[in-house]
């Protein structure tokens, strides 16, 4: 009976220990969304609206290439579809008239009240579409931050020249707040190692112990340093930090 409580006090204390099995894991801090930004419209650099280190909201300009002829564009076609709204607005406006009389008017003129009606929607028409056409190419001259946060990175300077075909990388981006901790751990840990899992951790240069959880573990393990990668999130690190920690698998 007395080995038989040994017995099972023994396997109670390797199943705690076995709960309380700790990961050894590395990592580097990064960014929650990373951007390299170009623009996809060649040109030259016509003025610079934020610079490394400046905080932006999501749809800010950051840099404009010089666009004074796109700008005459979208003014001449404004002018142009402002026209042939007014145009079409004066067919139609005969046309139904002339609809109300057609059983006493003779049929050629009133074909031609139609045909005069369907060229000036036509011509409205095109003139809609050269003007949003218009727009869209003077849009493609403003480089925009596309979430909110911060420049990282800067290339250009004003009067530099940019390939938009070469998709010429202008600034880097960064978002705001949250900062994700992309671990490194054994792979042979990989059916342990759980979301949800407790991670305590230390970051170089920094003071203390910290505490998060695991958000988020990669589907696949490194082929060369047979290591899997796991993420914790946290705020108000910087990125480009590292350090390490254990991971506590339930």
């Amino acid at each position: 009976m007395k080995m038989k409580m040994l017995a099972l006090a023994a396997l109670t204390v390797s199943v705690l220990s076995g709960s309380q099995e700790r990961v050894y894991a590395t990592f580097d801090v990064e960014a929650n969304q990373e951007a390299s930004l170009a623009l996809t419209q060649s040109g030259i650099v016509g003025e610079i609206k934020a610079d490394v280190g400046d905080t932006v909201k999501a749809g800010d300009v950051l840099l404009v290439l010089e666009n004074s002829q796109e700008k005459a564009a979208v003014a001449q076609a404004s002018a142009d579809y402002q026209a042939a709204k007014i145009g079409m607005e004066h067919a139609r406006r005969v046309f139904a008239r002339y609809t109300k009389i057609k059983d006493v008017i003779d049929k050629d003129q009133y074909e031609k009240y139609l045909y005069d009606k369907e060229t000036a929607e036509a011509n409205f028409q095109r003139a809609e579409a050269a003007l949003h056409i218009s727009k869209i190419l003077l849009e493609k001259t403003y480089l925009k931050a596309p979430f909110d946060g911060t420049v990282s990175g800067r290339f250009v300077e004003v009067g530099d020249g940019v390939s938009g075909v070469q998709l010429t990388t202008l600034m880097d981006f960064i978002s705001s707040g949250k900062r994700k901790m992309v671990l490194k751990f054994d792979a042979k840990h990989w059916k342990t190692v759980a979301v949800g899992d407790a991670f305590t951790y230390r970051v170089d240069g920094v003071e203390g112990e910290f505490k998060g959880e695991i958000a988020k573990i990669y589907p696949v393990s490194d082929k060369k340093s047979r290591n899997v990668k796991a993420e914790v999130y946290t705020e108000g690190l910087l990125p480009g930090l590292f350090g390490d920690g254990y991971i506590e698998v339930k």
